[in-house]
């Protein structure tokens, strides 16, 4: 399987409303992301497939790759800014990549996971914690586009999960720990 970002939800904005903005001139860089599992090659499984295994195709995105660039492109609108460079950045996010894994049979269940950590510029921790996006849904058997839609679902949850935590962005706000 070659990675690409095919979501098939819709961004759901609408915890948003009523969150209070950061701070004006807040910028995230997120760090490449580390990958902490067991088996980098090996993202899923299929029931439905004879117990096939699903594998990354010679010279596809990583999964680290994949969950970053999504990252960078879903949580803006989710009211957290990215900075395009490091050096623009008033905070440092960096992840461990612990689970990125769909399971088909009957239904597609996906989930990424990882260990977040948000810093300010000068190495303070700010804020940790261990989050996740997930996706479960119904589709036809052991297709690619049905992976690729749970592995999309599944980061663009992390993404609203990671934008929306009370934590870090009480750590953005104040630059106190939490």
């Amino acid at each position: 399987l070659s990675l690409t970002y095919l979501p098939s939800n819709d961004p759901d904005r609408s915890g948003t409303i009523g969150v209070a903005p950061l701070p004006a001139g807040t910028q995230v860089w997120i760090n490449p992301i580390t990958d902490a599992r067991t088996e980098p090659g090996n993202i899923g499984f299929s029931a439905e497939g004879n117990d096939t295994p699903v594998v990354l195709q010679e010279g596809s995105q990583p999964p680290t790759e994949f969950v970053r660039s999504v990252l960078v492109r879903e949580l803006p609108p989710f009211g957290l800014p990215i900075a395009a460079e490091e050096s623009a950045a008033t905070h440092i996010l960096d992840l461990r990549l612990l689970k990125f894994w769909v399971h088909e049979g009957g239904t597609y269940v996906g989930e990424v996971m990882v260990d977040a950590t948000l810093a300010d510029r000068g190495g303070q921790v700010l804020w940790q914690a261990q989050l996740s996006g997930t996706d479960k849904h119904w589709g036809k058997t052991f297709t690619q586009e049905n992976f690729l839609n749970t592995y999309g679902n599944a980061a663009l949850s992390l993404s609203q999960t990671l934008a929306l935590d009370p934590g870090l962005r009480a750590g953005i706000s104040t630059g106190q720990p939490q």
